[in-house]
């Protein structure tokens, strides 16, 4: 179980350390697009639509995104 919660606390530390010097509203909302952006593909409208915002903002996050993350 030590062993199990050593690489779930690397991955998350891997996966989220980006993040970490984030607010907690935007961390939330970034990660939301992420969440959305994935699951439409990467189209901007279709993400747009589901979180309620403008294209525009789905761009900047996505920018962002990529910025915090890399482009893979």
């Amino acid at each position: 179980a030590g062993a199990d919660s050593a690489v779930v606390a690397a991955l998350r530390a891997r996966s989220l350390g980006p993040f970490a010097d984030i607010s907690e509203a935007k961390r939330t909302s970034l990660l939301a697009t992420l969440q959305v952006w994935l699951v439409t593909g990467g189209d901007r409208s279709a993400a747009a639509q589901v979180l309620g915002v403008h294209p525009q903002t789905v761009t900047y996050r996505v920018a962002r995104l990529r910025e915090l993350l890399g482009e893979s």
